[in-house]
């Protein structure tokens, strides 16, 4: 069994959990304003960034300590970010949504809660804990239930970023009429990561999207590479958990301006 498949066969015992407490569904109704994540992210000028909280992964081990998150939060709403991403997996990812819900009283900072998300109660979920965005895995939805998750969330009125890899499931997030689609650039099935392949697969996207590039992101040239192919915005995790000095290691992915270069390219 693949890690992934793993980490659906948690879910699912997770959702029986909450649905035995909470019922089949919850009410829930976002705080902020209407497409409060997404516009942050509508930047023309620079290079959007999403700062992600990941406290351990399956690939990493522990990345930080329970009693570092505050500082990282502080510093992402220090220097600015776009948006921050947190992990709602309490057994492989070590968030939560008690973590969610504890970043949202800290900052006025568009919240995307990151998950493996297979039923609406976890929708329900993030939006109680304070998310103003949700991640929906292409990858690792059918038609039925990917179309069934998204229009929920558009019921709700939460913004949703649409992750891909495989081109075929790319198209289906187009198909969706998307408003932000994530290219994600490792591979669920093998976990290989390759930056080229946002590259690659970049004029699949409409222009009039919110574009972003997930993952494999180490240095602010990865990032001065997708931003010059037409991204808006990175996604950035385990290179921030990581670093020795957070806040240099951020810094280096700020304020990075999107070129005209592809517009000039023949």
């Amino acid at each position: 069994m693949s890690i992934i498949e793993k980490i659906i066969e948690e879910k699912k015992k997770e959702i029986l959990e909450l649905k035995n407490l909470h019922g089949e569904t919850l009410f829930s109704s976002p705080k902020k304003e209407k497409d409060f994540f997404l516009n942050s992210l509508k930047n023309n000028k620079y290079l959007s960034v999403i700062a992600e909280i990941k406290p351990k992964s399956p690939s990493h081990g522990e990345m930080i300590k329970k009693e570092e998150t505050p500082e990282v939060i502080n510093l992402y709403k220090k220097l600015g970010v776009n948006a921050i991403s947190v992990l709602t997996d309490k057994n492989f990812f070590g968030g939560g949504y008690d973590l969610l819900k504890n970043v949202s009283t800290m900052v006025d900072i568009p919240l995307l809660a990151k998950d493996f998300i297979i039923d609406t109660i976890q929708i329900d979920m993030a939006i109680l804990s304070g998310a103003s965005a949700i991640l929906l895995i292409s990858d690792i939805l059918d038609d039925k239930t990917l179309l069934k998750l998204y229009e929920y969330a558009k019921l709700k009125k939460i913004n949703v970023l649409l992750e891909a890899h495989e081109i075929e499931n790319i198209k289906r997030c187009i198909n969706l009429s998307a408003e932000i689609i994530g290219i994600n650039n490792r591979n669920l099935k093998t976990l290989k990561e390759n930056l080229n392949h946002s590259i690659q697969v970049r004029d699949l996207l409409p222009e009039d999207i919110v574009k972003l590039s997930l993952s494999s992101i180490k240095s602010r040239e990865d990032a001065k590479r997708v931003a010059n192919v037409g991204y808006d915005g990175i996604l950035i995790g385990s290179v921030i958990m990581k670093a020795f000095n957070k806040s240099a290691a951020l810094n280096s992915f700020l304020k990075i301006e999107k070129e005209i270069a592809k517009v000039l390219e023949i």
